[in-house]
């Protein structure tokens, strides 16, 4: 374990060691720093300085005659002290912007999540990953009841978020649209600004009073409203994954046991959801290396991960898992970027809640 702090050579090797590890994937030897090194330092005085740094625990050497490889440790103090971030190119840069335009006809939001995650994966070669937001957490803005062919009624829900579910239930009687109308205005003025847990909770509460029986519409409304809320009682959290064949190209993954656990761990679309949710309170990227990950499965490779937001709230998150020998100086910037993009995008869906609706409306009638 590391115990005294690095001096200035010690950064530098360090340094030095990680950047030609990630570029070649082969053990680093002290002849390749000294080539490079600024200060004219010697094979010999190089590999003292690793040694130093192997007794750290920064660094450790996998063969007796072999360079040195990067510990855990090592690229933690590289990610916390000795990374400079890279800025994206400005064709890489104009490649994003044309996905997640910053527009009021910007895509929907399941279409802006999916093109996030196809650039995660492809501007990384790693693998994309992507946390939807999370809907049952959501706070009602409005609740709509609209009428369908025979007898059927679409329930929208608008978050304060701008996000639009939608389910389409079948009542115990066939409702008119005047009655749908009222009951609409009914259960918004009951429910406006409660999540859906908090608004399950209200329904039944409700249901359970006299005065319910006594009150027709009312009645009607939060017969409606859990029909809709039973549908979505089982949701479980949506993680979007692309790139995981990048994987299979890496010589840190030529082992066919590893390969095997890595795609089970993919599989999994729960412990994705753990590790991603977790970086919901960060404000900006947050980086687990090997052994940092609360989950074995992951144990092998490096998730960097950031926030997205809407209206300053974060309501999602999205990043790339790779080996931990990857480009940290690049995709760090690169998580954050395109959590800023698809933060702005997703901001700029200002078209009208009345538009959202009806064009969901749409679509249901002609189904």
């Amino acid at each position: 374990m590391a115990s005294a702090p690095l001096s200035d050579r010690h950064r530098d090797v360090l340094a030095a060691v990680i950047v030609n590890y990630v570029v070649t994937g082969q053990p680093v030897g002290s002849r390749t720093v000294s080539r490079n090194s600024r200060d004219g330092l010697s094979p010999a005085t190089i590999r003292n300085t690793m040694s130093d740094l192997e007794e750290m625990g920064y660094l450790y050497q996998p063969h007796t005659s072999a360079g040195r490889v990067p510990t855990d440790l090592g690229y933690r103090y590289y990610v916390d002290r000795l990374m400079s971030e890279r800025p994206l190119s400005r064709r890489e840069i104009r490649h994003i912007r044309a996905a997640l335009p910053a527009e009021e006809e910007a895509p929907d939001v399941d279409d802006l999540l999916n093109r996030t995650v196809k650039l995660l994966a492809g501007l990384s070669s790693h693998v994309g990953v992507v946390l939807a937001p999370r809907f049952r957490h959501a706070v009602l803005k409005r609740l709509e009841f609209l009428s369908l062919p025979e007898g059927r009624v679409l329930v929208i829900f608008v978050s304060q978020t701008g996000m639009v579910d939608h389910r389409v239930v079948s009542p115990r009687e066939r409702l008119s649209d005047t009655e749908l109308s009222a009951m609409t205005n009914l259960v918004n003025e009951s429910f406006q600004d409660l999540t859906l847990p908090q608004i399950r909770v209200r329904v039944v509460q409700h249901m359970s009073e006299e005065k319910a029986l006594y009150d027709r519409l009312l009645a009607r409304a939060l017969d409606l409203s859990s029909r809709y809320l039973a549908q979505r009682a089982d949701d479980e959290d949506e993680v979007l994954v692309d790139g995981a064949s990048n994987v299979l190209g890496e010589p840190d993954f030529a082992d066919v046991a590893r390969m095997k656990a890595l795609f089970r761990a993919f599989e999994d679309k729960s412990r994705l959801v753990d590790l991603l949710n977790a970086c919901l309170a960060e404000d900006r990227s947050r980086i687990l290396i090997g052994s940092e990950c609360p989950d074995p499965g992951f144990s092998d490779l490096t998730l960097i991960t950031s926030p997205y937001r809407y209206r300053q709230q974060p309501v999602g998150a999205l990043g790339v898992i790779g080996p931990r020998r990857m480009d940290y100086d690049r995709l760090v910037t690169l998580v954050d970027s395109l959590s800023r993009f698809l933060s702005e995008a997703l901001a700029s869906r200002t078209r009208g809640a009345g538009e959202e609706t009806a064009a969901v409306a749409a679509e249901e009638d002609d189904a």
